[in-house]
C-alpha cells in the first residue's frame, strides 16, 4: 500500500508539473504580440495536451527543455503555451483562452501542433508533430524564412 501511494503520488506531481506553462513561455495571447512587435520576433504558438499526449510528451523532452531550442528560441521567437491537460487541474478561463485561439489560429486536429505567427498577426506556418531539437529548429526557421 504504501509503494502504491509513493507511485501515485509521483504519477500527480508529474501531471501538475508537466501542465504549468513551461519557463520562458508564455499563456497571454495578446500580451506575447505586443512583445513579438516590440522586440520585432515572431510567435510560435505551441497546442499541447502536456499531461496525456505522447506526442506533446516527447516535443518536450527532447526538443522544447534543449539548451539549443531555448537558445535559437530566446533570439528569434516569442513564445506562447497553449496547454489542454486531461489529469491537471485548468481553469475556465484557462480553457477559455486556448478555444479562443485555437479557433483564431486553427493548428489543426492534431497535437503537438505549432502556429507560426508574425507580430502583425498574420499565420506563417504550422508545423505539426514532434522532433529533435535541431529538426525542430529547422523546420521553423524554413517557415519564418
Amino acid at each position: 500500500m504504501k509503494k502504491f501511494i509513493v507511485a501515485l503520488s509521483i504519477v500527480f506531481a508529474c501531471a501538475f508539473t508537466l501542465c504549468a506553462a513551461p519557463e520562458n513561455w508564455l499563456t497571454d495571447y495578446d500580451a506575447a504580440v505586443k512583445l513579438a512587435q516590440k522586440e520585432k520576433k515572431t510567435l510560435l504558438v505551441l497546442f499541447t495536451g502536456s499531461d496525456w499526449c505522447p506526442g506533446c510528451i516527447a516535443l518536450n523532452k527532447n526538443a522544447l527543455s534543449k539548451p539549443e531550442f531555448m537558445e535559437f528560441a530566446k533570439k528569434h521567437l516569442v513564445l506562447v503555451y497553449m496547454d489542454s491537460p486531461r489529469r491537471a487541474p485548468q481553469s475556465a478561463k484557462e480553457r477559455a483562452e486556448v478555444a479562443k485561439l485555437s479557433r483564431k489560429l486553427d493548428p489543426g486536429p492534431y497535437i503537438p501542433a505549432t502556429v507560426i505567427v508574425s507580430s502583425d498577426g498574420r499565420i506563417l506556418g504550422r508545423i505539426v508533430g514532434a522532433y529533435p531539437a535541431d529538426e525542430y529548429i529547422k523546420k521553423i526557421q524554413a517557415v519564418i524564412k
